[in-house]
């Protein structure tokens, strides 16, 4: 049995009549420059290199999937007319009485469970636009009226 590749190289072989580069033109595929040799393993060495990074910040920052406790905060200014309260996971009971006591207002409608509900917030403005804001967030249906 003969084989047809074999046969048609041993025909027409001619040493020097074969060449790579005249093959890849043959078929209209240039060679390319030498910088695209090196492209592959350029984008290997940044990956590495942005991979250690992170790796070494990650360490370094010790992130944690769980947030950390922190104790509430909260912070009272008034100047003039202009009233500032902040809360930081302040729960909702303490939140009413830090209102109820910076703008000399009554805070109505606490659900039972006021204590689930935990608040982190910076406002500037007034004490029933604060109530809005909350209700809002919350899901809570506070109202506010004079003392």
């Amino acid at each position: 049995m003969e084989n047809k590749n074999i046969n048609f190289v041993a025909r027409y072989y001619r040493r020097g009549s074969f060449s790579v580069n005249s093959a890849w033109h043959s078929l209209g595929i240039a060679r390319t420059s030498w910088w695209w040799r090196y492209r592959a393993v350029a984008a290997a060495t940044g990956l590495v290199i942005l991979s250690a990074t992170a790796a070494v910040l990650y360490k370094n920052y010790n992130y944690e999937t769980k947030p950390q406790p922190v104790a509430p905060e909260i912070v009272l200014n008034t100047m003039a007319e202009v009233k500032i309260i902040d809360f930081e996971k302040t729960p909702l009971p303490l939140v009413v009485e830090q209102i109820e006591t910076v703008y000399s207002v009554r805070v109505d409608g606490l659900p039972e469970n006021a204590d689930a509900y935990v608040l982190s917030l910076h406002y500037e403005g007034t004490p029933a636009e604060l109530i809005d804001i909350i209700n809002g967030i919350l899901g809570t249906k506070l109202t506010v009226r004079e003392k």
